[in-house]
């Protein structure tokens, strides 16, 4: 009897170890998580200035008005992908999270080649090159497939911690068109 008694407190105790790390990890990963949604907070506004000149340039595009339309991806467009891309890359360095980080190198990633795409697209413009066009096509499917990557990782990465979302990622889900 006093045998089973003991080995039922071991256990207990071993049990109540477990709980306590593993509640403590999973308190770390949203900690770790809070503290990437903050950082990442800083590119909203960079996508809604690249969103809002994105309209301006599809504008110039209707109208035919290629001028414009390289005026805009010259100064407003490229500029903005790159602070982008630089913030990516800036903030990536600085999360200690490995899992998190290596979700978010699908990120930084769709940031590179975003930004990419559109200095070519550009180059495509000015050069009337259509197989610079392509390659600018090649570098969005790219930053997609990345931007879908990164949209998984942190859905799952969301789950098993318990996270909810507060609708960020919807909205990368619905850049994707999901």
């Amino acid at each position: 009897m006093k045998k089973n008694v003991k080995q039922t407190l071991v256990i207990s105790v071993l049990v109540l170890t477990l709980l306590t790390l593993v509640g403590c990890a999973g308190l770390e990963k949203k900690k770790a998580f809070m503290d990437y949604q903050s950082a990442l907070a800083q590119d909203t506004e960079l996508f809604e200035t690249a969103a809002d000149d994105l309209d301006k340039v599809q504008s110039a595009i209707n109208q035919r008005d290629m001028t414009t339309t390289k005026a805009i991806l010259q100064s407003k467009i490229i500029p903005t992908l790159n602070k982008l891309s630089t913030n990516a890359t800036t903030r990536h360095n600085s999360i200690t999270d490995t899992e998190l980080a290596n979700i978010d190198s699908h990120y930084v990633n769709y940031a590179n080649y975003i930004s990419d795409a559109f200095v070519l697209m550009l180059d495509a413009i000015n050069t009337e090159d259509q197989n610079k066009m392509n390659k600018a096509t090649a570098e969005m499917n790219s930053a997609m497939n990345e931007l879908t990557e990164y949209a998984n990782g942190m859905q799952k990465y969301m789950n098993d911690y318990g996270i909810k979302d507060d609708g960020s990622l919807e909205e990368v889900k619905a850049m994707l068109g999901n």
